[in-house]
């Protein structure tokens, strides 16, 4: 619903994003191509706010799965999406060391985990870094039983890497 780095716990913020997200489930949610709903991008957490996107999505599309687009600390992200209801996990593990997927998987148990972002500025320039991400995100794919953890991830890059052969 537009939401990235908003206060969640402004009402008035709030009370619009979910006017957006109804909104966008309601045109959305007969296209094949979306898989589930993201109630928020890269927002300190608001347990209500999370608790009613979740109410919100699972009333108006019951088929699909709900989370957040998430960069807050692992920890608080267990806590939270266990209490609110949320059906995966997602963390953006950006940084400079791939040992950060294993332990997001080894803390966010009991549910899929997603990678909504990954890769960006750390991994300009630096093709060993980036294969070590990959291979350690496949490792995690595919040991994956018995409990689900890792499901996916998405590569981001948008303005995080400076190009200069336009």
């Amino acid at each position: 619903p537009g939401l990235w780095w908003s206060d969640l716990g402004n009402t008035e913020i709030t009370s619009r994003a979910l006017k957006v997200l109804e909104k966008a489930i309601f045109r959305d949610r007969s296209h094949i191509s979306v898989a589930f709903w993201l109630a928020f991008n890269e927002c300190p957490f608001n347990e209500q706010f999370l608790m009613d996107a979740v109410a919100l999505a699972r009333r108006c599309d019951p088929t699909r799965l709900i989370s957040g687009a998430n960069c807050n600390d692992v920890n608080d992200t267990k806590e939270i999406f266990d209490k609110c209801g949320v059906d995966f996990y997602t963390l953006h593990p950006y940084g400079t060391h791939p040992a950060i997927v294993e332990y997001a998987c080894r803390v966010l148990t009991g549910k899929a985990v997603f990678f909504t972002e990954w890769g960006g500025y750390y991994v300009v320039g630096n093709p060993a870094l980036f294969r070590d991400f990959c291979l350690e995100m496949l490792r995690l794919y595919r040991n994956r039983a018995p409990e689900p953890t890792l499901a996916g991830m998405t590569y981001w890059q948008w303005q995080d890497i400076p190009e200069d052969q336009r």
